[in-house]
């Protein structure tokens, strides 16, 4: 069995060294994976526990990351396709043109794209997060009233009790 896994990991370590795609997709999804673990421990450590936060809270906080992870794997693909299109120009490759027209207008398009995806999820995040908290205060408002009530029906039941046990001991 370990002879099979050293050959296992000497077939996967030539494989990326002979093949640049795959270590650069690699690289990527490493990149993507620290940038995800930065954004919870960030968030963990300004007082935003997972551990601790309601269901709602943990909707919008989960919601935020996924936006900023997209959001940076979008600034990846438009800095990655730019490196590249400076590069095939330099080495004047064939259909260097119609891939910059296509680039071009990627980035004309995805530009506002962002911009309205940031303005509605940032709506969108606190019109939910004002709308959960004022269930949640109603809920909690009425928990309470429950408590209250329960607590001051046990109170008159138990002196009850005490009148009758007292009556029956005299």
């Amino acid at each position: 069995m370990p002879s099979r896994l050293k050959n296992l990991l000497k077939n996967y370590k030539e494989l990326i060294a002979t093949d640049s795609n795959i270590r650069n997709r690699m690289l990527a999804v490493v990149v993507l994976l620290f940038l995800l673990i930065v954004l919870v421990m960030f968030s963990m450590q300004q007082g935003f526990s997972v551990l601790e936060q309601s269901g709602s809270q943990l909707m919008v906080f989960v919601a935020i990351n996924v936006n900023i992870v997209l959001l940076a794997i979008v600034f990846y693909l438009i800095a990655r396709n730019l490196l590249k299109l400076s590069y095939e120009r330099r080495r004047h490759v064939l259909g260097v043109n119609l891939k910059t027209k296509l680039i071009t207008s990627f980035i004309i398009l995805s530009l506002p794209a962002m911009g309205f995806h940031l303005f509605a999820s940032f709506f969108i995040a606190t019109n939910l997060e004002t709308w959960l908290k004022g269930q949640q205060e109603s809920m909690v408002h009425s928990a309470q009233n429950i408590s209250e009530a329960y607590h001051n029906n046990l109170r008159k039941t138990m002196e009850l009790q005490n009148l009758i046990w007292e009556s029956h001991l005299k």
